[in-house]
């Protein structure tokens, strides 16, 4: 009895002293801009709390694969639709990395 309640309130001051953080629901985006692009592309989606998990840089231009809050998907595919004047074919990653975010 008395090693069960050591250990329960090392666990609950643990609990109590440790740093939270907020769980937010994330998505993930995979797209294609140009070149000339790149740059403000990086900069809005980076001011959008959004992760840049991969750039392949190809012949035409640039894939990248994004993460970013789910409540801001919607500006986000706004914002990749006015750089990318309509061009961009936006996909949904299925299963972004919880681990990472």
């Amino acid at each position: 009895g008395g090693l069960v309640r050591a250990y329960g309130g090392t666990a609950a001051e643990c609990l109590r002293t440790a740093p939270s953080r907020p769980l937010v629901p994330m998505c993930g985006l995979t797209f294609h801009c140009g070149f000339s692009e790149h740059a403000l592309m990086r900069a809005r989606l980076l001011a959008m709390d959004a992760t840049i998990e991969a750039e392949t840089f190809g012949a035409d231009g640039v894939d990248l694969r994004i993460t970013l809050p789910q409540a801001r998907e919607e500006e986000a595919r706004a914002r990749i639709t006015d750089i990318t004047r309509g061009q961009a074919v936006i996909r949904v990653v299925e299963d972004p990395d919880p681990e990472t975010h």
